[in-house]
């Protein structure tokens, strides 16, 4: 499929798309469809392996601070401290059923993006209309919409009438484009390329015959899905904060619990105390002292704070997959964005700037 991924499609006449594809009005036959397939593989969306729920759980343990707690519980039961360290045991468990629970159900909105490619779909194949299954629809064939249809793939219009294609999903717009199968000019953006529909999107009104120019990971919906495989974990400002509290916090009371150890075998073998009754009172205090400096209700009261953003944000239907994400909006100084609200190119261009003396006009972009 590689030789058709740079085609500029939406420039190109649909006599000379079908002509490059070897297809026609009549679209392909059986054994023409057969060798695509193996030859540009199934129309589908390819996920990586999600991540399982022992993965997702670790994320939430794997923490600095919680592993301070746990190490402070498991020391505290250990010297007879029961109670104590099942409280700190307690508050580890719930701040991780907490973080857990909200990245499954955040990570299975996010799967959802599946459900934008229609199931079945309608082809012209040896001149006669067939219902087949989207994941079977090759390069060059014919493609009957109408309205209420999910486009299959990404499609260059050979002929419509009064059709116009919700595009929202991948253009902000809320208004549906009106489509022609006219070619437009080669440097239109995503919105302007009224001759193409993209796979996803919904045809509102209208009827259209299109030749598939893309399928899979290629359309322009798989390069989304694609791009969310490649996202990598970035610390955000609240966690990179907690990362160096739990790092000074732990290196302070390991050497205070150290001080405190040596100055109480000290005092105890002065007073002809043995050493191993010396050692052991001393352990158990400094060991105290180590679990009662430790904040253990800090992570209980971000993780709930955070929890709470996470629901106010998901009212107004915005998914957040990881708690610390939330608080990474509050630290947020500028948002660019269009007239649609949508963030398209990830440039920032200046066009002018006020103060209470100047209006300054701004040339250039980037």
């Amino acid at each position: 499929m590689s030789q058709y991924v740079n085609h500029q499609w939406h420039a190109i006449d649909y006599k000379n798309v079908l002509e490059i594809f070897k297809s026609s009005l009549q679209g392909l036959n059986a054994d023409e469809v057969q060798e695509r397939l193996l030859k540009y593989g199934t129309n589908e969306l390819i996920h990586q392996n999600k991540d399982g729920v022992l993965k997702v759980l670790w994320r939430q343990i794997n923490n600095p601070l919680i592993w301070v707690l746990i190490a402070s519980s498991v020391v505290a039961m250990v010297l007879g401290e029961i109670t104590d360290g099942m409280v700190v045991l307690a508050v580890v468990v719930i701040n991780s059923i907490i973080g857990f629970i909200q990245e499954y159900k955040a990570g299975k909105a996010i799967e959802a993006l599946t459900g934008m490619v229609p199931q079945n779909t309608t082809v012209i194949r040896s001149g006669n209309l067939q219902t087949v299954s989207v994941s079977e629809i090759v390069l060059g064939d014919i493609v009957c919409l109408e309205a209420g249809d999910r486009v299959p793939a990404d499609m260059r219009i050979i002929k419509q009438k009064n059709l116009q294609v919700e595009e929202a999903a991948l253009t902000g717009e809320s208004v549906p484009s009106q489509k022609t199968s006219e070619p437009v000019n080669h440097e239109a953006v995503l919105g302007d390329r009224t001759s193409m529909v993209y796979s996803g999107t919904l045809v509102v009104s209208g009827t259209a015959t299109a030749v598939v120019v893309t399928t899979g990971m290629q359309t322009e919906i798989g390069k989304i899905s694609n791009m969310l495989n490649e996202t990598v974990d970035l610390a955000t400002p609240l966690t990179q904060k907690l990362g160096v509290i739990s790092k000074y916090l732990t290196i302070g009371i390991v050497i205070i619990t150290l001080i405190i150890m040596v100055v109480g075998t000290y005092r105890s073998l002065e007073q002809a105390v043995p050493l191993f009754d010396s050692l052991r009172e001393s352990l158990i205090f400094a060991i105290a002292l180590a679990v009662g400096a430790i904040p253990e209700g800090l992570p209980a009261v971000v993780t709930i704070a955070l929890a709470i953003g996470v629901q106010r944000m998901a009212k107004r239907q915005a998914i957040i997959r990881k708690l610390p994400a939330v608080e990474t909006l509050g630290s947020t100084t500028v948002i660019c964005s269009d007239k649609t609200g949508t963030l398209t190119r990830n440039e920032m261009t200046v066009n002018a700037l006020w103060n209470c003396s100047y209006d300054i006009q701004v040339t250039g972009v980037g």
